[in-house]
């Protein structure tokens, strides 16, 4: 037990850290109710690097409701089925009218070493129809990390390379505020797109 405990007291330390992390955000955003949108703090602007490795500024997308989800291609478990999620949130935009014009989706990687721009266009195919105003994009991975924290995501690097992070989504207003953090284990698309309807108007 205790040779086990030295050789994954890492893991074992960050998995309670991010576990008390999204307890802590999920509890008050449940506390709020799904449809009050009381703004939490001002999101914080970026500049990163799409698929193309053209620029993309955060800012180029005020005045749209937007959706940002902190992720690694290589994950395996949570970040293929939130982007799956994700891309039914997309289609029910479509069909309201609103996408593009008025919602965007930021996926973010915060292992640029792996993902690759080509790793990036792989991944994303698989998932979106539609990738005008969704932004797959990457930048350096320290600045990435503190850019999470600053959205509210835990993620944490043990020594052989392997992440953990919060499996949570967040919903910001066309002002950058962030107003929602959803599990994105458990939400029903209908209800995100629903909020970004709202947020849109």
């Amino acid at each position: 037990m205790a040779n086990f405990l030295q050789r994954h007291w890492f893991k074992l330390a960050a998995a309670v850290i991010l576990i008390v992390i999204a307890a802590a955000m999920l509890s008050q955003q449940l506390s709020r109710g799904k449809t009050d949108y009381k703004i939490i703090q001002q999101a914080p602007t970026f500049n990163l690097t799409n698929m193309d490795g053209k620029p993309v500024n955060w800012q180029d997308s005020k005045g749209k409701a937007r959706i940002v989800f902190f992720f690694y291609s290589n994950c395996p478990d949570v970040c293929i089925p939130a982007t799956y999620l994700m891309s039914r949130v997309q289609e029910g935009l479509i069909d309201k009218g609103v996408w593009g014009n008025k919602t965007a989706f930021f996926s973010i990687t915060f292992d640029p070493d792996r993902d690759t721009p080509e790793q990036l266009q792989k991944f994303s195919s698989q998932f979106v129809k539609n990738q005008d105003d969704w932004y797959f994009v990457r930048g350096d991975e320290k600045a990435t990390f503190d850019l999470a924290k600053q959205f509210g995501i835990a993620i944490a690097k043990d020594k052989d390379g392997n992440f953990m992070h919060t499996n949570l989504i967040v919903l910001v207003d066309k002002n950058s505020n962030i107003r929602k953090y959803y599990d994105a284990g458990s939400i029903d698309p209908k209800v995100m797109v629903d909020d970004l309807v709202q947020l849109s108007k």
